[in-house]
Parts: C-alpha cells; structure tokens; sequence
C-alpha cells in the first residue's frame, strides 16, 4: 500500500470482507511542488528517482528511455509541475546564530531519532539505521524547508514524515541548521 503496488496490481478482497485490506498510502501532492521544490533538483528527481533520493518510493518512470529523452522528458515534467506555483520557492540568507540553535531543536523534538545529524560544518554524519534525506540545499530554499517542517503532510500525505508540532521558530531553526553548508 505504502509503494503504490496496488494502484496497478489490484488486491481482491477475502471471503467475508467487504473490501481489500491494503490501504493505498496517498501521493505527495503536486500543485505546491513548484513553490516547494527547486526546479533543477525537480527536473533531476524525474529523470533518476533513485540515485537523486535514495529510499524513495517514487517508481522510475523514464527508466526505458534514452537519456535524452529522458533529460527531456523529466524537464517538460518539471516544468509542467511548476506550471501550477505563481512562483518559485523564496530565497535568504542562512543565519548562523540560527543554526546553532537549530542543531540543538534538531536534537530536542526528536529529528535525529530518524535522520543522521550534521558536523560542525554542516555536513550530514550518517547513521546506521537514519532515513536518508534528500540533498537538501539542491532541493529547497530555507523558506520552502521551513514550510515543509510546518506542516509536512500538507506535501506528503502519507505520513512517513511526521507531524512534528514545531513553532515557526524551531523551523525556522532547524532549516538554517540543516541548509547551514549550502551558504557557508
């Protein structure tokens, strides 16, 4: 359910049960990805899913095409996608005073109970079992990584990230300490 299988490889449902028992997990949604997401890092994601974002459930779609074509392709589908944002995501400077705070709130809400933390210059340590993260810098500005620690299933709807009841100050925070090496 959580991969999509089921939206092509239909689950018949049981003897006695009204429906199949996989839940299909939603999508992210696409009618902010052109405010949230850097369009080169877009373009990118679409034509190599799985070597842009390691772990992703995002099925390799263009995989059969020459890579060309699919440089191509993966650009009209940016720029379709970003077609529906007025804009592109903000940009600012990184704070460094913020940062350093946000390496602590990082800790504190439980971010690293999931992903890796950063070293002293910003750069990702990686655990054995943390959750990758994208190339963040390539993929967000600090405003769109902000909004997306707010309120993350507003994107991604399924859920695999959590909740987390951040104030804007803790997102805020924690966006300089995790973009800190892309403005150092």
């Amino acid at each position: 359910g959580e991969l999509g299988c089921v939206a092509c490889h239909a689950e018949r449902a049981r003897a006695g049960e009204a429906r199949p028992t996989i839940e299909v997990a939603p999508a992210p949604d696409l009618l902010a990805v052109g405010a949230r997401v850097q369009a080169d890092y877009l373009a990118h994601l679409l034509a190599d899913p799985l070597t842009v974002e390691a772990g992703t459930t995002m099925p390799d779609l263009l995989r059969d095409r020459s890579d060309a074509d699919r440089a191509a392709a993966a650009m009209a589908l940016a720029h379709y996608l970003r077609s529906f944002s007025a804009a592109g995501p903000a940009t600012e400077p990184n704070d460094r005073e913020a940062a350093l705070r946000g390496r602590e709130v990082f800790h504190a809400v439980g971010c690293v109970a999931c992903h890796a933390p950063r070293d002293e210059q910003g750069v990702e340590v990686p655990l054995a079992d943390s959750v990758p993260m994208a190339p963040l810098a390539e993929k967000y500005t600090l405003a769109s990584l902000r909004a997306f620690l707010q309120q993350p299933q507003a994107a991604r709807p399924a859920a695999r990230m959590p909740d987390l009841p951040l104030s804007p100050s803790e997102a805020h925070e924690i966006s300089h300490y995790l973009l800190q090496k892309a403005s150092a």
